[in-house]
């Protein structure tokens, strides 16, 4: 027969667990939620003082706060039409090809058939291509239309020798120090940290950002609860750990979003 102490203990590890999902934002599917409920009815018959009866309630109390926390996920996934990339994989290797060939035939809408092809139709084609320039004298549009004035990216000026490596270098060795004391609890949210006064500003920080990632100097996190993306610096010292590739666009509309959201420090 198992010891009272050893069975409370078992519990107390539950409420642990329970509360590092909720409170550092631990992803809540990591829990066991149908076994852990399953500890607590086999230990329930045990319990004889108060004291045990109210650690048994908060088990149970956390669990619950558990499980809301798996269904929010489901819920905010759901109104955002995802679909796990992993699941749709291994759902399509477990297919046969004659029940893959019926899926692409029910969803394939293609823009014209056979029969919407009329001789009226292809004459209007015939007339639209044969009123088109030569097509030398398109190249030559293009030309012109490409020489016509034009914001440049960072990577541009880096080619053109407008920005020299050694300054960059040294912007991205100060970003990396700011990044490094403010990182505090280790990491910083993203848009606080690359949000400036004008969007131009932010879009220059962000490029920087970048650098500092492909350098091994930071790394992304993303918390799939909250939807929020933090930076975590690193020591620099080797290659940062593998990840999948998380592309973080920068609109003019999503830096005036999170302006007034005052992520702007």
């Amino acid at each position: 027969m198992m010891n009272r102490k050893v069975a409370l203990g078992e519990l107390l590890r539950v409420i642990s667990l329970c509360q590092s999902v909720r409170l550092k934002g631990l992803d809540p599917f990591d829990v066991d939620v149908r076994r852990k409920l399953e500890v607590l009815r086999k230990y329930l018959p045990r319990w004889k003082t108060v004291d045990e009866l109210l650690t048994d309630a908060e088990a149970f109390n956390e669990l619950s706060t558990v499980i809301k926390l798996q269904g929010d996920w489901i819920k905010r996934q759901a109104s955002m039409l995802y679909v796990d990339p992993t699941l749709v994989e291994m759902k399509l290797k477990l297919l046969e090809p004659e029940e893959l060939s019926r899926c692409l035939l029910a969803a394939w809408r293609p823009l014209m058939v056979l029969e919407q092809i009329t001789p009226k139709r292809l004459e209007e084609a015939a007339d639209y291509w044969n009123t088109l320039p030569p097509l030398r004298e398109r190249m030559r549009m293009e030309e012109v239309a490409e020489t016509s004035p034009s914001s440049m990216s960072l990577l541009e000026l880096l080619k053109f020798r407008f920005v020299s490596q050694a300054e960059l270098k040294e912007r991205v060795e100060a970003l990396y120090s700011q990044l490094r004391k403010e990182a505090k609890s280790g990491r910083v949210d993203y848009w606080q940290f690359v949000l400036e006064d004008t969007y131009e500003k932010s879009v220059e920080r962000a490029y920087y950002v970048a650098f500092m990632i492909s350098q091994a100097l930071a790394t992304l996190e993303q918390d799939p609860l909250k939807g929020e993306i933090y930076i975590r610096p690193l020591d620099g010292q080797g290659k940062a750990a593998p990840m999948s590739s998380m592309p973080v666009p920068l609109t003019h509309e999503q830096w005036e979003k999170a302006r007034r959201s005052g992520k702007h420090g």
